[in-house]
């Protein structure tokens, strides 16, 4: 496994540099070993619609798969171009996504996810009545997220 730091500078020029096809290569060849590692939950596993709350709900998509206890998460932006007017101004951090996150089944409440993209680990904040992911968070250094289940 790659260290984050280095990976998080290797992502950081690829988002200063959008129009020469590495990010979306690196997007796609990381997501499709995903699922060449994980064919299970994609052919065998469950398909639920995730929802976005909060103040820029809209601009946020999501879904999750699951089989038994391998569950995987994708959450991305949508609609950038009315969220962000800048082209230059990229789509991560909390000042972009404010007050917004994706709201998960409360038998997640206690799961913990790696971002295969980032290396990163996020842990769903719980309350009452509520389990959710912050968009601000998951987004803070690259706008999408393929998170799977750690065990």
């Amino acid at each position: 496994m790659q260290n984050t730091t280095d990976l998080l500078k290797v992502i950081h020029t690829l988002l200063e540099n959008p129009e020469d096809g590495r990010l979306k290569m690196y997007i796609t060849t990381t997501a499709l070993q995903f699922r060449k590692n994980h064919p299970t939950i994609f052919l065998e596993g469950s398909y639920l619609p995730l929802q976005a709350q909060g103040e820029r709900a809209d601009h946020i998509f999501g879904f999750l798969r699951q089989h038994h206890s391998q569950t995987c998460l994708v959450i991305l932006p949508r609609f950038l171009t009315t969220l962000i007017p800048d082209p230059t101004t990229l789509p991560i951090g909390e000042a972009i996504w404010g007050q917004s996150w994706i709201t998960l089944p409360s038998d997640l409440a206690t799961y913990t996810f790696r971002n295969v993209l980032t290396q990163e680990i996020a842990t769903p904040q719980t309350g009452p009545d509520m389990v959710e992911l912050p968009v601000g968070t998951l987004f803070k250094h690259f706008p999408f997220a393929l998170l799977e289940s750690l065990e």
